[in-house]
């Protein structure tokens, strides 16, 4: 094992000394004789040097990237405004092949020399209105070289997408489409441009919006058949990108994919799915659907009514930013509650030792403490006797007690900013609401 090591080391000292050679080489090319180094003939060679000792930087991460404080370091401001240019050039002479163009089993590959194309598009984005300058077919190529990032989008591409939007939507459209559109055969399928979506501006997700809604349209009509693992995981990844980057479009037009499944088979193979999509569009109807798919599930310990819940709360289906059940008034929530209570029984909770990855259990025992726990710390009207209904359900008389202590603490709190008055705060008490004095209170009008 030692004698690897010293090997391995050995091996890593002659690597790193002969890269200490090739950029002092390029050094004293480039410093002593920049317009020679950079020319037509010479350009493509010595920008190439220069991205691998960019990329062999510590902080690199094994990518290159436009980095003007380190060529000024190394060369000055002049030699590096010449970089630039020449790295402004070096893009416009390549053109990068789309996902569509290329060949089965090559489709997410790509030549390494491009990269050095995409360098040369953040070295030019670094000055400002760069992109109004840019021509049609330029912003065209300029997505091409925006495709080739791996682990998000080029922060430039907003810029072309206030000058040239209809360009962005085309190239980004058709490289999502060309992967959305493959048969969906392998269950670990997974899109890494539409995880560069989710989490990128919203100024370009939305740009897209109305080709992945025509898609979801189209594969919601797959979902009545026997269940195919990727195309779910399709489904999940577009949805995801919609609800984080949500618009009163796309939340309508989910809204009502989820409402016209669901009616059409409340035990389609989607359920979970649509059901999931439904609550955080249109939670009410969500809901309603919800408890018309747990109702003739039986009561057990991994039966589908856990797998259902475990779902909604599991965090890699959570498809947007906001927590849906804030939208609920208080009395339903009360009922969601109740109805997580009745399927996930305390008694049949998994006592895990050491590390574990969660499973639909864990997450459904999440969701009865999450809602619980949601509820007792609502406000409002409404509020009190949502709480206080959970102390007429026999799977809650272990908590009683306890539910009406953090009824009565909530309210104490409602009651010191309210500046509510003595007789007002008994008759909440004995089951009647409470005037607004708020602007809280007056946002959660009595039902």
């Amino acid at each position: 094992m030692q004698a690897r090591q010293k090997s391995d080391a050995k091996k890593r000292r002659r690597k790193a000394a002969k890269e200490r050679e090739v950029w002092q080489r390029i050094w004293k090319t480039l410093a002593r004789k920049p317009t020679q180094a950079l020319s037509a003939e010479r350009r493509s060679a010595t920008i190439w040097n220069i991205s691998i000792a960019m990329r062999h930087r510590r902080k690199s991460q094994g990518e290159t990237r436009w980095n003007r404080p380190f060529l000024q370091r190394n060369f000055g401001a002049g030699v590096t405004d010449l970089v630039r240019e020449a790295l402004m050039a070096e893009w416009r002479s390549m053109r990068p092949s789309s996902r569509k163009e290329r060949k089965a089993g090559e489709k997410d590959t790509h030549l390494v020399g491009w990269t050095n194309g995409l360098m040369g598009v953040y070295a030019e984005a670094e000055a400002p209105g760069w992109a109004a300058a840019l021509t049609a077919d330029e912003t065209a190529l300029a997505m091409r070289y925006a495709m080739l990032e791996s682990n998000s989008l080029p922060n430039w591409m907003v810029a072309l997408t206030e000058i040239h939007p209809r360009v962005v939507e085309q190239a980004l459209g058709e490289e999502l489409e060309d992967e959305l559109l493959e048969p969906s055969t392998q269950p670990n399928w997974y899109s890494m441009n539409l995880q560069k979506l989710r989490y990128g501006p919203a100024e370009i997700s939305n740009l897209i919006q109305a080709r992945l809604i025509a898609w979801m349209r189209t594969a919601a009509k797959l979902t009545r058949r026997a269940h195919n693992p990727a195309l779910q995981v399709k489904l999940e990844q577009v949805a995801s990108v919609l609800l984080t980057h949500e618009t009163p479009s796309s939340k309508s037009a989910l809204a009502k994919m989820g409402i016209r499944e669901l009616d059409h088979d409340i035990e389609s193979a989607y359920r979970n799915f649509w059901i999931g999509v439904l609550c955080r569009t249109a939670p009410l109807a969500g809901l309603e659907r919800l408890f018309m798919a747990l109702a003739p599930l039986p009561i057990e310990k991994d039966s589908a009514a856990v797998a259902l819940i475990g779902y909604l709360f599991d965090e890699r289906h959570a498809f947007g930013r906001k927590n849906w059940r804030e939208e609920l008034p208080p009395e339903s929530l009360a009922l969601l509650v109740r109805a997580i209570q009745w399927h996930i029984r305390p008694k049949d909770d998994v006592v895990h030792v050491g590390g574990y990855s969660p499973g639909d259990r864990d997450h459904a025992e999440d969701a009865r403490r999450f809602t619980f726990n949601e509820l007792m710390s609502r406000a409002g009207a409404g509020a009190a006797p949502a709480k206080l209904s959970l102390t007429a359900d026999a799977n809650f008389s272990h908590m009683t007690d306890h539910i009406r202590q953090l009824t009565r603490e909530r309210l104490a709190a409602e009651v010191d900013s309210s500046v509510f008055d003595v007789p007002e705060v008994a008759g909440m008490l004995h089951g009647f609401e409470l005037p607004p004095k708020t602007g809280s209170d007056m946002a959660h009008p009595a039902r």
